[in-house]
């Protein structure tokens, strides 16, 4: 977790600072970033990140719970129309990369093992919601895995994609995401 002096610095600053390191993360992975590069362009001096965060695991770590800050609000209610819920949720997720299109590959990195435990409550709360995806029905021509498998590299591709084309429409985000819907389904909407 960031040490209470991180929360202490100025939004804008702490933006920048997560901005960078994500921007880093997503080019190198959590193990390949180098923390001495993220503070050099962050312009924060190493003795000075130590006051903000443990060290580069924290600070990956960090990164990807911000950015999931910005999306969990978003999950459907579990008494509300599934469907629609997640819709909204895909078109805020697009959003955020249109401001943070670094977002696109970061969360294709394995995490390292000493912050998995620390990202488990994510990890819980996407796998509850596919849980619920499955209760409404999914395609059963094909075993699950394998629809989880397809879900996420269509979903990788539209992300990298959007976040390459700054011009592409909201009703090419609607496209795309029924086209996620209809993998998950089996074209049945």
């Amino acid at each position: 977790m960031p040490r209470p002096k991180f929360w202490e610095l100025p939004e804008p600053r702490r933006r920048h600072l997560l901005d960078i390191a994500g921007r880093h993360f997503a080019a190198h992975g959590a193990r390949g970033a180098s923390l001495n590069a993220i503070l050099t362009e962050a312009n924060v001096a190493k003795g000075v990140a130590y006051y903000y965060f443990d060290d580069k695991a924290d600070l990956f770590a960090t990164v990807l719970e911000d950015a999931w800050g910005e999306i969990a609000p978003l999950t459907p209610a579990a008494d509300a129309p599934l469907w629609p819920g997640l819709e909204v949720m895909y078109h805020a997720h697009l959003t955020i990369l249109r401001r943070r299109p670094w977002l696109a590959t970061l969360a294709r990195h394995e995490p390292p093992a000493e912050v998995a435990a620390r990202l488990a409550p994510i990890a819980a709360h996407l796998e509850a919601l596919w849980a619920r995806v499955q209760a409404e029905g999914i395609r059963d021509d094909l075993p699950p895995e394998l629809v989880v498998a397809m879900v996420q590299g269509l979903d990788g591709a539209i992300d990298r994609w959007w976040a390459e084309h700054p011009e592409a429409t909201t009703a090419e985000a609607s496209a795309a995401f029924a086209s996620l819907k209809a993998t998950v389904r089996g074209g049945s909407t």
